[in-house]
């Protein structure tokens, strides 16, 4: 498998495609390139139940497939993914 991922280019030493037999050697850069798909959230909206910008609180009503953060399989369908454009780094901020 991964002499496979190797030939492809999948895996890069340096940013170089290397032969199966290139012996890795000291402070070497080795890339995995990997392309996945993430799975779809089941379609539902998104309501917002209440918010508190004083204490930066923001309660939500979220489909149930849909993670609160980053895990497993998902990276971007996430609640924190969705709501981190309207973040201002302290917390959950509308503006």
């Amino acid at each position: 498998m991964q002499e496979h991922a190797i030939r492809s280019g999948s895996i890069l030493v340096q940013g170089e495609k290397v032969d199966p037999s290139y012996v890795i050697r000291n402070n070497d850069l080795l890339r995995n390139v990997a392309h996945r798909h993430e799975p779809p959230v089941v379609a539902g909206p998104i309501t917002i139940v209440a918010e508190d910008k004083e204490r930066g609180l923001l309660v939500v009503e979220k489909p149930g497939s849909m993670p609160v953060h980053p895990t497993g399989r998902y990276n971007f369908n996430t609640s924190v993914a969705l709501f981190s454009p309207l973040s201002d780094g302290s917390g959950c901020s509308r503006s």
